[in-house]
């Protein structure tokens, strides 16, 4: 039988959101699929299962999870939010991790003060929060001078133990941003640390090592995505929760001449037309020592 990375084949499970062969483009990145039956059923899902062995029970994990956005600045949770507000839907608890103060986001400003450019950013990102019962922790890196050091490494795996994180969200390896690039290493390596005992901090070391799961990056990047989230009924709530960041809209739409409308909607829903749903946030499972599951996590 044919096995595909990132998918099972065989029955649909009812809590998870799948697509027909039919539905799906036969070139670029689902081109793989093309030589099977075109009745086959495909559910995403974190690991590969064979369906000899396959169960409801084996092909997910149990909700309620504790879910954790960790990005390098507040509003890098826009190509994952409507999978966090599925996660939020299903009973998950829900954690937003920045590492930096986001001080230099105000292209719009040049003049304003550090702290008040952190200040404000802070709040914008705890409105969003509130609106998911989530908790959030800023560790409050220099913006756009984030290096990976023993301090940072160690503050992340607190945050990461405190949240007692079971999957994570993060940056793609490849960025227009240094910060993500870097937020990106750090959480490979401090997941696994937040795992063992080696490292004392505050809080307790994992039970298990969390499922990671890398966003689209932003910039002329190839991104493998694999797995897919339907979050066609999350979408207007995405956009409406990412106007929060109200500071990031006036910025993005100086700098790039869009805001975060036009900028969701066009990629989820370039994702969402390639596997057959009106839109879709794409993802790529960090392949680090632990962080890939033989069982469904993805809502």
């Amino acid at each position: 039988m044919a096995i595909i990375p990132g998918y099972r084949l065989g029955p649909k499970h009812d809590m998870l959101p799948s697509v027909s062969h039919s539905d799906l483009p036969t070139d670029g990145i689902c081109g793989m699929l093309s030589t099977l039956s075109p009745t086959t059923e495909f559910v995403a899902c974190s690991g590969i299962v064979s369906p000899e062995i396959a169960s409801p029970e084996t092909l997910r994990k149990r909700t309620p999870m504790n879910v954790a956005s960790i990005m390098a600045h507040q509003d890098d949770e826009m190509h994952c939010l409507g999978t966090l507000l599925k996660c939020h839907a299903r009973g998950d608890r829900i954690a937003f991790i920045t590492v930096t103060d986001g001080a230099k986001g105000f292209v719009q400003r040049p003049e304003i003060q550090p702290a008040e450019a952190a200040r404000i950013r802070h709040q914008e990102m705890s409105e969003l929060a509130h609106h998911l019962e989530a908790e959030y922790l800023n560790l409050r890196e220099p913006d756009e001078f984030l290096y990976d050091t023993p301090e940072v490494r160690t503050r992340l795996i607190e945050a990461i133990r405190r949240t007692k994180a079971e999957l994570i969200f993060t940056h793609y390896g490849e960025d227009y941003n240094l910060d993500h690039i870097t937020v990106s290493s750090l959480v490979r390596h401090c997941a696994m640390q937040a795992r063992l005992p080696v490292i004392a901090t505050e809080s307790a070391p994992l039970v298990e090592h969390p499922a990671i799961f890398m966003v689209s990056p932003h910039g002329p990047f190839v991104f493998p995505a694999s797995h897919f989230v339907d979050v066609t009924a999350f979408e207007d709530e995405k956009i409406e929760l990412l106007g929060l960041h109200r500071s990031q809209e006036e910025a993005m739409q100086q700098a790039v001449g869009a805001g975060f409308s036009r900028l969701c909607r066009r990629l989820d829903g370039y994702w969402g037309q390639a596997v057959g749903c009106d839109y879709a946030e794409a993802f790529v499972p960090m392949r680090a020592r632990g962080a890939i599951k033989p069982y469904n996590v993805l809502p």
